[in-house]
């Protein structure tokens, strides 16, 4: 569609040519009647863009005038168009009006978006494989260690007492057996955790919901715990939130045995308070706070960090924390505790 405008910030229509029927749905006539009609079939998500270049032409800062946008046919059908206009100039250099061609692109700009939603779709794929293949060696590794060496100690165990138990005092085959026991525990409990975060990991997975009180199953939690009172703050006398109760008090052990695991001698302190929608429990420590950039990451499966006490754990507890709560359509996330320490907080909707 050939037109012929204005050079005024409205780009007053001045010529249409007859194609504009084909492409628009409009007739010569139509623009006669009204020459602002471009503005009002300019996509509105569009206008303010478009109406900074047409000011930018208008006042010659451009002598071209090339853009992509949306406009909006006649019958409604929402089309992707180039719009090309350059100033024609009298003899004296003084512009006279804007000349230039509409053409219809959605074709192409349809093929570029499939291209970027299927490229975008190549990228999420690339980094769920990658994601996988780290979680894959982390686990590899995590058997590794917390599986063989458990494995190793008690067939040694075992061996010494088979070949050398008359030897042994009732004292040393006593201390043999209980540490067998106490890696026979560790084993049983390294594959427990597996199960229940692949059972977690299910979209099968339920969780018993109902409404409880937080305020009063902290204070259980804590009692359980044999936690001081002064590390107890609830800002409400009662927090009432639909969720499951097993879940919160697990979710709620997890991140103090993450506090115990990072920061054994710091002090963990918990807090019930409101939140938009629901409330919050958040556990922190004054101890050696999050990994720099690690606020998301520490989340996932098999991520132990960077501590000395990385190695005491499976790296586990706080992906199965966080799935935990978003089974109850709440979710975690993990701040720095101003004046040092980690704070992670749990929100639950009321």
């Amino acid at each position: 569609m050939v037109f012929i405008d204005a050079m005024d910030e409205a780009a007053t229509n001045i010529y249409t040519s007859p194609q504009t029927y084909e492409l628009l749905g409009y007739t010569v006539e139509d623009w006669a009647a009204d020459p602002d009609l471009w503005w009002t079939l300019v996509h509105p998500d569009d206008v303010a863009e478009i109406t900074d270049a047409q000011e930018r032409h208008a006042h010659l800062k451009d002598h071209v005038f090339d853009e992509e946008y949306r406009m909006i046919r006649k019958d409604g059908r929402v089309i992707w168009v180039r719009d090309i206009a350059s100033t024609v100039f009298d003899d004296n250099g003084v512009a006279l009006f804007a000349q230039g061609l509409l053409m219809d692109v959605s074709a192409r700009k349809e093929a570029e978006q499939v291209l970027e939603a299927s490229a975008m779709r190549e990228r999420e794929a690339a980094e769920q494989l990658r994601a996988l293949d780290r979680s894959r060696n982390a686990l590899l590794r995590t058997l590794s260690h917390d599986l063989r060496a458990p494995v190793t100690a008690f067939i040694g165990g075992a061996s010494t007492l088979e070949h050398h138990g008359e030897e042994l005092s009732m004292e040393e085959r006593s201390d043999i057996l209980s540490s067998m026991r106490e890696r026979a525990e560790r084993m049983n409990e390294v594959i427990t955790h597996l199960l229940d975060l692949d059972k977690l990991g299910q979209e099968t997975a339920q969780s018993s919901q109902q409404q409880i009180d937080l305020c009063e199953l902290v204070l259980q939690i804590a009692h359980e715990r044999d936690l001081e009172p002064s590390t107890i703050q609830l800002t409400s006398a009662e927090a009432e939130a639909w969720a499951d109760p097993a879940a919160v008090k697990a979710i709620v052990g997890h991140l103090l045995d993450n506090a115990d695991r990072h920061a054994p001698h710091a002090t963990a302190r918990i807090t019930v308070a409101p939140a938009e929608g629901g409330w919050e429990i958040a556990v922190e420590d004054d101890g050696p706070g999050l990994p720099p950039g690690g606020q998301e990451a520490i989340f996932e499966p098999f991520r132990q960090g960077d501590t000395e006490a990385a190695g005491l754990g499976m790296g586990v507890g706080l992906a199965y924390a966080q799935r935990h709560a978003e089974l109850q359509g709440g979710r975690i996330r993990a701040e720095d505790r101003v004046g040092g320490g980690a704070r992670f907080i749990v929100f639950l909707p009321n």
